[in-house]
């Protein structure tokens, strides 16, 4: 499968994903995250990894898509950190277009190249 999902301590999810990356799989793995109100309810902070990513074919439809899906989830639960970890420049250039569109989610956002960036923010901002 090209993405895992797991759940971390404090309330946190984190879907790393690995090889291809196509909208129809970053949206699918979005959904599977949002599986119920109650995920959406207990999440305190989400990552997307995109470190293991070989192969980066996400559009920014897939990008556009992926915000709203998050924008209808934040109408359940307006508390949530979702930080994106992107290496590289398209990544995150991509990252800083997400958090364009999922403005309206009021989710305290952030981009960083490496995972452990993104666990300092997540523990600085909690």
């Amino acid at each position: 499968m090209p993405y895992k999902i797991k759940s971390l301590d404090g309330g946190g999810i984190i879907t790393s994903f690995s090889g291809r990356m196509t909208d129809e799989i970053y949206i699918k793995a979005i959904k599977e995250r949002w599986f119920s109100p109650e995920a959406i309810l207990n999440c305190h902070f989400f990552i997307s990894d995109l470190t293991d990513v070989d192969q980066f074919e996400l559009t920014p439809t897939g990008i556009q898509k992926s915000a709203n899906i998050n924008i209808e989830a934040s109408k359940i639960n307006k508390n949530i950190l979702a930080v994106g970890v992107l290496p590289t420049d398209l990544e995150f250039g991509l990252g800083r277009m997400w958090q364009a569109y999922a403005n309206q989610t009021n989710w305290n956002t952030y981009t960083s190249r490496s995972l452990d960036e993104a666990m300092q923010w997540i523990c600085n901002n909690l």
